[in-house]
């Protein structure tokens, strides 16, 4: 099973249930732009996260340190 706990995405505001769509506007459509984005983000200081949940769609900042 899964591990449920979550962490610091809760931390960040997004629940269990939340499907992350979109990071800085770029659509997570394969795993290729996932690891881009990865390398990019890794340095960042902030990132936004479009989610989806039940077909509500919100965006939210995550700062990171």
């Amino acid at each position: 099973a899964a591990n449920r706990d979550p962490g610091i995405l809760s931390d960040w505001g997004i629940d269990p249930s939340d499907v992350i769509t979109a990071v800085n506007g770029m659509p997570l459509n394969s795993q290729g732009r996932i690891m881009v984005l990865y390398n990019k983000l890794k340095k960042a200081g902030e990132f936004e996260l479009t989610l989806d949940n039940g077909g509500n769609s919100r965006t939210i900042t995550v700062e990171v340190d």
